[in-house]
């Protein structure tokens, strides 16, 4: 009995040991997503509104983000709307601000969340977000983000955003790039923890002449399908951090309630 017993700890100490010595994989940063339309009718113009929020691994502070990805519902984007009639560049928005691009470039705005580390402590700092269209990149879509950050916490920066189609798919994918966000001189880069931001919103408005007045209006945002998937209106994000990790989220938006007159908005997929 003795010998059995010897054998088998012979056996099984080794693989506990090995498995005292691995390496534990880091736990992944957890991001959350909400989106809503507005109104939410099938076949119909909407404004488009997205808020993530990003929370660090447990105990550890929050890693800059480095791109963030977002896919919308196959059937919506840009070409539709009347959304950016003109184009802005990011050297006008340095520059300038957000006053400094035409009126009918503006396609959204919202609010961000910033962390920004001063020595072993931490203060969040809230951004207010202007949304622009520009030149097309490669033939793609394009847009601006312009953060009006304040000096000297947070500079004024501008992060580009490319609407690409994936190979193999039909639905939109808006990528962003995320740029170091510089804070204090020579101290550490900000993290972006949360973004709210709409497209399309209904305070958004164009002006064109009408019999020599310039009349305002509200363009036309993203155009809703007329049929609504089974599950719902389905966005996607990805973020990757600075480090290689990524986290991942997703909100889906019911589809919308049969009009009580019993009219046909369209039907479910």
């Amino acid at each position: 009995m003795f010998r059995v017993a010897h054998a088998l700890l012979a056996l099984v100490l080794p693989v506990l040991a090995a498995a005292l010595m691995a390496p534990v994989a880091a736990a992944a940063p957890q991001a959350s997503l909400t989106a809503k339309l507005r109104p939410k009718r099938l076949g119909a113009a909407t404004a488009v509104s997205i808020a993530f929020h990003l929370r660090p691994r447990p105990g550890e502070s929050l890693l800059p983000l480095s791109n963030f990805a977002l896919r919308l519902p196959q059937g919506m984007g840009f070409a539709a709307s009347q959304l950016g009639l003109a184009t802005c560049s990011p050297e006008r928005l340095i520059a300038n601000g957000a006053g400094g691009c035409p009126l009918e470039s503006s396609i959204g705005n919202g609010t961000a969340q910033v962390r920004v580390p001063f020595g072993s402590t931490a203060v969040q700092e809230k951004m207010r977000v202007f949304i622009y269209m520009a030149r097309p990149i490669a033939k793609r879509t394009t847009t601006l983000f312009y953060f009006d950050g304040r000096k000297p916490v947070v500079a004024p920066l501008v992060m580009s955003s490319q609407v690409v189609t994936p190979e193999g798919f039909s639905d939109s994918v808006l990528e962003t790039p995320v740029e170091a966000i510089p804070t204090v001189p020579d101290g550490p880069e900000a993290s972006l923890v949360a973004m709210r931001s709409t497209l399309g919103p209904a305070s958004l408005r164009y002006y064109r002449r009408v019999g020599g007045r310039r009349v305002p209006y509200r363009p036309e945002g993203f155009s809703l399908p007329a049929r609504c998937p089974r599950e719902g209106f389905r966005f996607e994000a990805s973020f990757r951090f600075r480090d290689g990790s990524e986290a991942n989220a997703h909100s889906t938006v019911p589809c919308p309630r049969a009009p009580a007159s019993g009219v046909a908005q369209g039907r479910r997929a």
